[in-house]
């Protein structure tokens, strides 16, 4: 299957997934209406409807969603410090796309994140079948919730849906492992938690990508969850290091885990009391990722869909340090 001449919804169109996803689906001949937050420009995309909606106002949502062929729901708050509010009106907006979606008959490719399994990540390989572990903030919490609550439409409303959960995404332009790694480094100040030896469970962008697409052609079970994640190898030291070495910082340092964890504890109550602007330089949600072995596997998207990346970690890297080398990462 391929998506000539099919109509297409793609929710969180202007992120950094949406963007590549939607020129792919316009590449491979699909009519795309692309949807973003209200004030969030678009890239200049000649044969895109694009569409300026936080989702909110039900009627626009339903005519957003009629007469699709499928629908890629990515727009969600991606932050480890967001008031609740914003994750519940994401929520409430997810679950009426997976109504819509049901009642039409609309095959509906929702994403997630690896974070659903919370702190079950460094305890060992994680697949698919992985339980949800405890979620310590708002972000892990309600993306569980999400897929809760898509799996209940596919399961009791027989709704086409499939989810795909995005290990840590990163590649040219990445805000959280691309911009914010280089900040860190440039600064000199510890990025890395006992010495980083664990696996960084990265995928990159275009990688994602392939598996929504794949996800979405395939003829499977409602239901169905992928772990989009790369061939894992790579250790946050590696990645670390070579960030550095683009913006030519020194070789990243690196604080104890007990020290971290302080760090993050202390931090989160400190900006909670005081309501201080912006995150704590540290979060426990972060720690997870960070301080952990990120033991993602993906045999089941290499034995299901079929997948295979479609660049490697190299040319990741290679667009990377292009990409570093503008210059506009840096803060003003």
């Amino acid at each position: 299957m391929r998506f000539q001449n099919s109509k297409i919804l793609v929710t969180g169109a202007a992120g950094f997934i949406g963007r590549k996803l939607v020129e792919q689906l316009v590449a491979e001949g699909a009519k795309v209406t692309a949807v973003d937050l209200p004030g969030v420009a678009f890239p200049q995309w000649s044969s895109v409807t694009c569409v300026n909606s936080d989702l909110g106002d039900a009627a626009e949502l339903k005519k957003l969603c009629s007469q699709k062929d499928f629908i890629f729901h990515l727009a969600f708050p991606v932050s480890d410090w967001e008031k609740e509010e914003k994750f519940q009106q994401a929520l409430k907006h997810s679950e009426e796309i997976c109504r819509l979606a049901a009642v039409a008959g609309t095959r509906l490719v929702i994403t997630t994140s690896v974070v659903v399994y919370a702190d079950q990540i460094g305890k060992g390989p994680i697949t698919e079948e992985t339980p949800y572990g405890k979620a310590n903030g708002h972000y892990m919490a309600y993306k569980q919730k999400q897929e809760r609550i898509a799996l209940q439409y596919a399961h009791e409303h027989k709704a086409d849906i499939r989810i795909v959960r995005p290990a840590n995404v990163y590649g040219a332009g990445s805000k959280p492992w691309v911009v914010e790694v280089a900040r860190v480094l440039a600064k000199g100040v510890p990025g890395l938690i006992d010495g980083g030896k664990g696996r960084a469970g990265l995928v990159l962008v275009d990688n994602v990508v392939e598996v929504l697409l794949l996800t979405a052609k395939a003829d499977i079970p409602r239901g169905e969850i992928f772990l989009a994640v790369d061939d894992n190898t790579v250790t946050w030291h590696d990645y670390f290091s070579s960030i550095a070495d683009f913006i030519k910082a020194d070789a990243p340092k690196s604080i104890p885990r007990f020290l971290a964890e302080i760090a993050a504890t202390g931090g989160e109550l400190t900006w909670k009391t005081l309501g201080l602007a912006g995150r704590p330089p540290l979060t426990r949600q972060a720690l997870m990722l960070v301080g952990a072995d990120n033991d993602f596997k993906n045999e089941k998207i290499k034995r299901v869909l079929g997948f295979a990346p479609v660049k490697t970690h190299e040319q990741g890297l290679w667009e990377i340090a292009a990409y570093l080398a503008k210059n506009t990462w840096q803060e003003k």
